[in-house]
């Protein structure tokens, strides 16, 4: 019987993934049946070379095509060489991207290419980035070679294999060998300011940050992944966004996370999230001040930033297991899973990145993003739900405790509340009214029917003087209203309304309708407060009704 609880509470998740995955199974199905090669806007094909010579100061290797990374000293340039094709006009580009080495093409030993050899830019490298070169019909044919030069000893031999073609061609392989980069970058970038769109209003009307803090988390690391996805050079130019966008957004990425768990977490030691988000922005800083003044690249600095990120991953295992198992934390407990995931999928990044397998850079994280965010809002989700309805059954009490629920009109606790706030005296009158014949019209014609002159009272006094004063059921046929600020002609107008209403209401009943009021402006040399005031407007009430039933 338990168990069929428990599976009846997650089956609303389940029906939910496995329609997800039943979408994406019969999209992928139909994608791969209805294949068509006519559709493709780009018909152009880009070339790779075989049979490459490769020179370092290792000796002279043949390959058919080039590997990722070659051996070599740190003062020797790694030296590629090959022949273009023979006269091919779909041929005007060659692509090549350099990591974090300096570049040069010659042809037939003439120098027609140099990029990463300058002193304009900060560093000791201008970092990784697509080299475009536009090639002339003379050098089909003719052999060329390329240097790659990089002051880091595990990068002085890493070759990116060249591309050409034309240079539609060309950018088409970019996009066609990062698809997969770009539209997650798009959703997951696009995501983040909805997010953080959704977070602001969230703080504005209930006081919940959560959301928009996974907000600027999915932001962050949407940008950190736009740098790592090979097609900054797409959006701009400019070579220090290019290359150091990555180096300076990706700490801050944790940040948000750690102010997440700031808001979520009781333990004491929460405090150290402050510590480490202090530490990740100082680190930042202190980066650009080391490459700024040309101490240290970018790059060099990553051994500190990866001893933070660690100490960090083991803060967050940490608190969480606490938090779950020792406070009993049921919030953390069911977000737990999700930390899990994005920590273990970040660490295998992590690792790929110190192994310099740079082509796998940023995709295990992607991966690990996308289920953490999936997890998370799901609950978060929930959690909201939760909280409106909290929200919403605290205001519907509320207005229990400070509305009459037969007229809508305040009650008794709210004007004695409103009574003790008032400050500002000037101008101020209490008018009292009194439901005529109530007793009476009970008695002969039910309480349905006194109930509609109670409502009846409410409407002519609501409808008179409600535009500036609260009005008040006081007392079963009683109604109190309070005006600041008016003169007496403002009052005589209302009162003129108010008659002329009471008379338009007795028409729809079988019996005489009346009201009874009397009204008393406060006067501080008759009023020790504004109870005498109230007890005058009282007073002066009650002769108004003894005059009617003389």
């Amino acid at each position: 019987m338990q168990l069929n609880k428990k599976f009846f509470k997650f089956l609303p998740d389940i029906l939910f993934f496995i329609t997800i995955l039943f979408i994406i199974i019969i999209f992928s199905i139909m994608s791969s049946k209805f294949y068509d090669n006519n559709l493709h806007f780009n018909t152009e094909k880009w070339v790779q070379l075989n049979n490459w010579e490769i020179k370092t100061a290792y000796g002279t290797f043949y390959d058919n095509s080039l590997n990722t990374n070659y051996k070599n000293d740190l003062n020797t340039p790694t030296i590629i060489k090959n022949t273009f094709p023979e006269n091919n006009e779909s041929i005007d580009t060659m692509l090549i991207r350099s990591s974090l080495s300096s570049i040069k093409i010659y042809v037939e030993d003439e120098l027609i290419y140099e990029e990463g050899n300058h002193n304009n830019y900060p560093g000791k490298t201008l970092g990784s980035y697509w080299n475009v070169v536009k090639l002339k019909d003379e050098y089909y044919g003719k052999p060329f070679k390329i240097e790659f030069l990089s002051p880091y000893k595990n990068y002085n031999g890493y070759i990116n294999e060249p591309i050409l073609g034309s240079n539609v061609a060309c950018l088409h392989y970019i996009v066609n060998e990062n698809k997969f980069s770009i539209i997650t970058n798009i959703m997951i970038i696009s995501f983040g300011f909805q997010l953080i769109v959704i977070g602001l209003i969230l703080i504005y009307f209930i006081k919940q940050p959560n959301i928009f803090y996974i907000g600027l988390f999915t932001l962050f690391s949407g940008f950190w992944l736009l740098g790592e996805s090979r097609v900054l050079q797409f959006i701009t130019s400019n070579s220090y966004i290019i290359t150091r966008s990555t180096y300076y957004i990706l700490p801050l990425v944790p940040v948000p996370l750690l102010l997440y768990l700031e808001k979520n977490i009781q333990s004491k030691e929460k405090k150290y999230s402050f510590v480490l988000i202090y530490s990740f922005i100082g680190f930042d800083i202190l980066r650009f001040i080391l490459e700024y003044n040309s101490l240290y690249d970018a790059f060099q600095t990553n051994n500190i930033f990866n001893l933070i990120l660690l100490i960090t991953f083991i803060y967050i295992v940490f608190i969480l297991y606490k938090e779950a198992y020792k406070y009993k934390n049921s919030k953390i407990r069911h977000i737990l899973p999700a930390f899990i995931v994005l920590i273990i999928f970040s660490i295998i990044e992590t690792v790929i990145f110190i192994l310099l397998n740079i082509n796998d850079v940023s995709q295990y994280f992607r991966i690990g993003l996308i289920l953490f965010l999936i997890v998370l809002l799901i609950y978060e989700l929930k959690a909201l739900i939760e909280i409106i309805k909290e929200k919403n059954q605290k205001k519907y009490y509320k207005r229990l405790a400070l509305y009459d629920y037969m007229t809508n009109a305040y009650n008794r606790v709210k004007y004695e509340e409103d009574i003790q706030n008032i400050i500002y005296k000037k101008n101020l009158y209490i008018i009292q009214f009194d439901t005529d014949n109530l007793k009476y019209v009970n008695d002969k014609f039910g309480h349905s029917e006194g109930d509609k002159m109670i409502k009846a009272t409410y409407e002519c006094i609501a409808n008179s003087y409600g535009k500036s004063g609260n009005i008040y059921r006081t007392g079963g046929d009683e109604f109190t209203c309070l005006i600041i600020d008016r003169d007496i002609n403002y009052i005589n107008i209302c009162e003129n309304k108010f008659k002329q209403l009471i008379n338009k209401k007795n028409s729809d009943f079988k019996y005489n309708f009346s009201i009874s009021y009397g009204y008393a402006k406060y006067d501080k040399n008759l009023d020790k407060s504004i109870v005498d005031t109230y007890d005058r407007a009282d007073e002066i009430m009650y002769k108004n009704k003894a005059t009617k039933k003389s």
